[in-house]
């Protein structure tokens, strides 16, 4: 890949590597040098607070022990195969300032890196944290057995042409925390398309929020629950909003694990907002009259609708109709009422499984 010399700008070279041909090795504020500044192909730097990360060289397998707290304005994988992990729990913090625009945890297109374990990746400063491309550039696969947190209450998300976050057993993707007039986006700008895969791991806004998670903003948002929780703090108000502007998709698929909110709505007239049914579970965590309300549409797949009211009293006015997705079973899964508290449906209401 093509060096610029900047000052700030750090390039991964490795223990015993180059730029184009990089190594594994420990990355920290002090010794042993495994960066190069973009004046040489070969280490001539240590890392300082305020650089920014680039990870390239070629695709491979690259293991980076963070090996102590950093702090940084982005971090970029220019190539496939980088993990980051440690020994113990370990903090890379990025300002978010406008030393690096958004995204500030970068994915070139197509390629694949990972936080794993010991590792949180979060946001220092009072502004979000992007992940992935920007609108409709092409984004990679971020997997997340570590932590990747928006430490702060303004909006953050994934955005970036075929961007897709896996958030797997042990780790967690985190919107922003306190009351803001911020949220979590999932496909940001237009032109993006962006999935989060929850496969074993924790997501969502998990502390006192006022807003929501809106999946499909002005670009495709998909979120698909495997296993694993996507939980909304009853404080978001608003839950999970399916689309942002008109013709934009926001899909929610439950196939596994359990997915707590306060209520999904539609976020904006003539979105396509999604939402199928197929054996995960949808808990509430607050009182509400519009629990599943105003969506385009909802298909209860092979798995059935398994709604939990916890103790409260939620009325879905939304229909549940039997599956219109080609190749699903003619008699689909149903619908299981868990929990203490009403369920009271309202809708017209076709699911023929029991």
């Amino acid at each position: 890949f093509a060096l610029s010399v900047a000052a700030a700008n750090k390039y991964w070279v490795g223990a015993s590597g180059t730029t184009n041909a990089p190594t594994s090795g420990t990355w920290q504020t002090t010794t042993p040098t495994v960066w190069s500044d973009g004046a040489a192909s070969t280490a001539n730097a240590v890392w300082t607070a305020g650089d920014t990360a680039y990870f390239g060289g070629a695709d491979g397998t690259y293991a980076i022990t963070v090996g102590g707290a950093i702090s940084g304005q982005g971090i970029s994988f220019l190539n496939s195969g980088y993990t980051l992990s440690a020994a113990s729990a370990q903090t890379v913090s990025m300002p978010s300032a406008s030393g690096f625009a958004a995204p500030q945890l970068r994915l070139g297109a197509g390629v694949t890196a990972t936080i794993g374990t010991n590792v949180t990746v979060q946001n220092s400063q009072a502004t979000g944290l992007w992940i992935g491309a920007d609108g409709a550039n092409a984004g990679g696969t971020l997997n997340i057995s570590g932590k990747v947190a928006q430490n702060s209450a303004n909006t953050g998300g994934i955005d970036g042409f075929g961007t897709v976050v896996n958030v797997l057993p042990g780790g967690s993707l985190l919107g922003p925390t306190g009351s803001s007039s911020g949220g979590y986006v999932v496909g940001r700008n237009a032109g993006a398309d962006c999935t989060v895969n929850v496969n074993g791991g924790t997501f969502g806004i998990t502390s006192g929020n006022t807003v929501a998670m809106t999946i499909g903003n002005s670009g495709t948002g998909t979120v698909s629950v495997v296993s694993g929780a996507f939980t909304m703090s009853k404080d978001t108000g608003n839950g999970i909003v399916l689309g942002s502007a008109a013709g934009i998709p926001g899909i929610l698929n439950l196939n596994g694990g359990v997915t707590t909110t306060p209520k999904i709505s539609m976020g904006a007239a003539g979105t396509v907002s999604v939402l199928n049914f197929n054996g995960g579970t949808l808990k509430a965590n607050a009182n509400t009259a519009a629990f599943i309300n105003g969506l385009t549409t909802v298909n209860v797949r092979n798995g059935g609708a398994i709604i939990d009211s916890q103790g409260f009293g939620i009325t879905v006015g939304q229909a549940l109709p039997h599956s219109a997705i080609a190749g699903d079973a003619a008699t689909d899964g149903g619908l299981t009422k868990l929990g203490t508290g009403t369920l009271t449906l309202t809708g017209s209401n076709t699911y023929n499984g029991t």
